[in-house]
């Protein structure tokens, strides 16, 4: 018999409209995951929506602020009143976040590739290069923690910067000084996707 190579399947989060909706997941499954996960959604929607209306309202590019931690305050903005005891599972969650099969969940796993090679390089932050010896230090390993999860922020504001540029150059119509056009031409194109 020859071994098989298994390719494994990500995650799908199931749709989830409200808090309340995630919060009944976290029930019936007994976890704290889903409730994450929605606002882990929240956020990195919030970092776009916002990047996009600064994009296309603001014509000077010398005005614009990307990539100047919008990351990590929208972060706090949710989980800043975290404690220490929480910083794990959150920081668990958000890395299973990342495995998902979710468009969101997308933009975390491009980020820990360049957080992941920073890591080899300098052995900051949580990686293979972590010393084993942290699982006895608690404080300390959620202080690496929270520093993981801020640069993994900083990432995101990087990634979530460049997914933009491709789309202005791509979906111009999308960047229309004018709210209602851009949510239009961003209704048609998801439309032309539905009908394909």
């Amino acid at each position: 018999m020859t071994p098989t190579i298994v390719d494994p399947i990500p995650r799908r989060i199931p749709n989830m409209q409200t808090i309340q909706d995630a919060a009944k997941l976290n029930i019936q499954e007994r976890t704290t995951f889903y409730v994450s996960a929605y606002l882990f959604q929240v956020w990195i929607s919030e970092l776009s929506l916002a990047n996009a209306a600064q994009m296309a309202e603001q014509p000077d590019p010398a005005k614009r602020s990307f990539q100047s931690g919008e990351g990590w305050r929208g972060f706090q903005k949710y989980f800043g009143k975290a404690t220490d005891a929480e910083i794990p599972t959150i920081f668990g969650d958000l890395m299973e976040f990342g495995g998902c099969d979710d468009p969101l969940a997308d933009h975390i796993l491009r980020s820990a590739v360049p957080l992941s090679i920073e890591h080899e390089i300098t052995g900051d932050f949580i990686g293979t290069h972590t010393p084993r010896l942290l699982a006895n230090e608690p404080q300390r390993a959620i202080a690496v923690m929270r520093a993981t999860i801020v640069r993994l922020c900083d990432w995101l504001d990087s990634e979530l910067h460049l997914r933009l540029l491709r789309e202005w150059h791509l979906m111009p119509d999308c960047f229309d000084p004018d709210p209602k056009k851009r949510e239009l031409a961003l209704l048609g194109i998801n439309y032309r996707h539905l009908i394909a």
